[in-house]
């Protein structure tokens, strides 16, 4: 003890205090200041012989062994039988205490949780609330009364103000239970026991071992579940959510998923089930979280159709092959109000989830498409009626005519095509003036320019590719031959003459495969010739040849895929060279180059 301490300690020594203690709040600061100076057994046996009325008054003498326990805590807190022997002698004496009325459960739950006893503070809080549930304990009418002092005469109080302050004293002690959960609140704690202390204090104990601190708060949360009071339940569940999420799935109680459900945290209880390995609930959750509720983004619904397939998709496995060794629980059925074994999945409704996932996606790419559109809209009341769809489409799920005829509204080409390829076998007609819809609105009223515009268009028209019926290859080909042709005939040659030409730079960007390419102009010229625009289609012809051999040539990855096309590629040649009155001297000369080329890779390899 510093030379500070101990002068404090000698004045307290000759400082008669049973003189001037009139209260047992008084008492109470005393003897825990006496406790923190090391303990003076001269002034505490003083304190008991001289104020035994107060001792004996309102359970102090309990409260007096108690604080000696937690003293022999501290003392041995290294060693965790002796510390946990300690506080449990100390915890029996506080919950005796806890029989006055005017026992203070924050001051004795803060010193415990300082000493990391949170199973102590748990059932020390409950026994409390039980004490004041069952009227064995009457609380004071002022909290600041304190401990251990004399109740104010007067007029009793009516029924009313009594049951208000029980109530209160219940709420007291189950906030020192939620208190164990917030890690934040306990930090504070200790920031003012350090800033308390004074010279000669002694320090709060530490636990060297997180995972132990973090052990012994889960113990204590274990316990305090077991109460049964739903009012105690409800914002201890809400904490666990909070401050404990990973532990709240490991609890197995019915009544924690009506208190879900009664608040509305779909979220949570999704996790729960999914975690738990209850698919059916999650999906019969999820399926009402897509349909029914309104308060669900476009984005979140289609998260949510994900994972109500992928639970469709384990409940039908357990049907199939039954519980996984991954299922977590031994408990289900009833347990939680559900019944596992009356499924309503089957593969019509896997079917019917898979399509709705392809539209929900149609309809994010249409909203999308509607903020560019609003974006770009100078006319405010236009813009506003964008808007509006826009919202709609972010509330609930359209059917795919209703999100065609928005898109067929609006021109936005590549989302109607986007939307029949995802039908079966759309009608070509309607495909090709889809097609053609947009590569005029590309074009538009100012040509200059529209070639890079449409390459811009390309990355999200990549995705129709692979569906045939909603991607007419040769008739898109056609017409961008003729709007290259038709438009400024300069830039056209400009276009053909560089290194890299258009329909090159299409067939990049849309990632058409060289089948593809070839199969396309095959189709053109058979049943079209050469016709008015040919020039151009023998040009496209000499570029995919001249492109082909470049990658022979390279021998990389591509050299497989051209390899396999060779001879459809030298048919389409041999195809053009038989149109010779119509193609110049100069393009003849390069086909015959590029079948010569070509030929003379194939003997090579073969």
């Amino acid at each position: 003890m510093t030379k500070k301490g101990e002068r404090t300690l000698s004045r307290l020594r000759q400082t008669a205090f049973h003189k001037l203690i009139m209260d047992g709040a008084l008492l109470r600061q005393i003897l825990n200041a006496l406790m923190q100076l090391k303990s003076d057994e001269e002034s505490l046996n003083v304190l008991k012989t001289r104020c035994r009325n107060l001792f004996d008054r309102g359970g102090m003498e309990h409260y007096y062994r108690a604080m000696l326990h937690m003293q022999s805590a501290y003392k041995f807190f290294s060693d965790p039988s002796e510390r946990r022997k300690h506080l449990r002698l100390a915890l029996d004496d506080y919950q005796a205490a806890a029989h006055s009325p005017e026992f203070d459960i924050r001051e004795v739950c803060k010193k415990l949780r300082e000493y990391y006893y949170y199973e102590g503070v748990v059932k020390l809080a409950l026994y409390r609330a039980r004490l004041v549930q069952d009227q064995t304990v009457t609380p004071p009418s002022v909290r600041e009364i304190g401990f251990g002092a004399t109740l104010p005469t007067g007029p009793r109080r009516g029924f009313g103000a009594d049951e208000d302050g029980r109530n209160e004293e219940i709420r007291i002690c189950y906030d020192q239970i939620l208190k164990i959960l917030e890690k934040n609140h306990l930090d504070d704690e200790t920031k003012r026991f350090d800033d308390d202390r004074v010279d000669g204090d002694k320090d709060r104990p530490q636990l060297h071992n997180p995972r132990e601190e973090q052990r012994l708060r889960d113990d204590a949360i274990a316990e305090a579940l077991k109460c049964p009071d739903q009012n105690f339940l409800a914002p201890l569940y809400d904490s666990i959510i909070k401050n404990r999420r990973e532990y709240l799935y490991t609890i197995k109680s019915k009544s924690l998923v009506k208190h879900l459900m009664s608040t509305g945290q779909g979220l949570v209880l999704r996790d729960y089930y999914m975690r738990n390995g209850r698919w059916q609930d999650a999906f019969n959750l999820l399926d009402d979280m897509i349909f029914k509720e309104k308060r669900w983004t476009l984005k979140d619904r289609i998260v949510f159709l994900r994972q109500a397939l992928n639970c469709a998709n384990k409940v039908i496995d357990e049907q199939r092959f039954g519980r996984g060794r991954d299922q977590k629980l031994s408990w289900y059925g009833d347990d939680l109000g559900g019944d596992r074994n009356q499924s309503t999945i089957d593969s019509d409704k896997i079917e019917d989830y898979e399509k709705n996932i392809t539209s929900a996606k149609l309809q994010q790419q249409l909203k999308a498409a509607l903020e560019d559109l609003k974006e770009k809209e100078p006319n405010p009341e236009k813009k506003e009626e964008i808007a509006g769809l826009s919202q709609q489409l972010d509330q609930s799920l359209f059917s795919l005519r209703d999100l065609y005829e928005v898109a067929q509204q609006k021109g936005l080409w590549e989302t109607c095509l986007a939307i029949l390829g995802s039908t079966s076998e759309p009608a070509r007609d309607i495909v090709e003036l889809l097609w053609n819809n947009l590569i005029v609105t590309v074009a538009g009223p100012d040509v200059r320019g529209w070639r890079q515009r449409f390459l811009e268009r390309c990355k999200e028209l990549r995705q129709l590719v692979n569906k045939h019926d909603a991607f007419p290859l040769a008739f898109i080909c056609k017409k961008l031959e003729v709007q290259s042709a038709t438009c400024d005939r300069d830039a056209a040659k400009r276009m053909r003459d560089d290194n890299n030409p258009f329909m090159a730079q299409v067939f990049d960007e849309l990632q058409v495969p060289l089948k593809d390419q070839i199969r396309a102009y095959t189709q053109l010229l058979n049943e079209e010739g050469l016709g008015t625009y040919g020039g151009a289609y023998v040009e496209t012809v000499i570029d995919i040849a001249k492109r082909s051999h470049e990658k022979l040539e390279r021998k990389d990855d591509a050299e497989e895929e051209v390899f396999e096309n060779v001879p459809s590629l030298l048919t389409l040649i041999a195809l053009t060279n038989n149109m010779v009155h119509k193609i110049s001297d100069d393009n003849m000369k390069k086909l015959r180059e590029a079948d010569y080329e070509l030929r003379r890779y194939l003997n090579t390899r073969l």
